[in-house]
């Protein structure tokens, strides 16, 4: 179970809630060596963007919950293009949060 809470990074920190006393730390992208204060930022944003990805993931993997081709139906694929559409729209927000 990961931490609840909306993920946030604020510069190099990602916490879960709001900042403050009931914010939860996650981590700390840390800036040394060949990673400067961008990249380091860059990687707080897509850490802070993990369980959005997750979730997006898991509506993906929902769409097609049989375990080989033979086993789909034929009938509902209009159904499944419809939800892999709104899927691929959440998908780009998070890519773009992330980003």
């Amino acid at each position: 179970m990961i931490t609840q809470g909306k993920w946030e990074a604020t510069t190099y920190l990602v916490h879960a809630g709001s900042m403050g006393c009931t914010s939860r730390f996650i981590c700390e992208c840390i800036r040394s060596g060949s990673v400067d204060s961008d990249e380091a930022e860059a990687n707080a944003r897509l850490i802070a963007a993990a369980p959005d990805l997750l979730k997006a993931c898991k509506e993906l993997a929902d769409i097609f919950p049989e375990n080989s081709m033979s086993e789909m139906d034929a009938a509902d694929f209009k159904d499944r293009a419809t939800r892999i559409w709104v899927a691929s729209q959440s998908a780009k927000n998070i890519i773009a949060k992330a980003e």
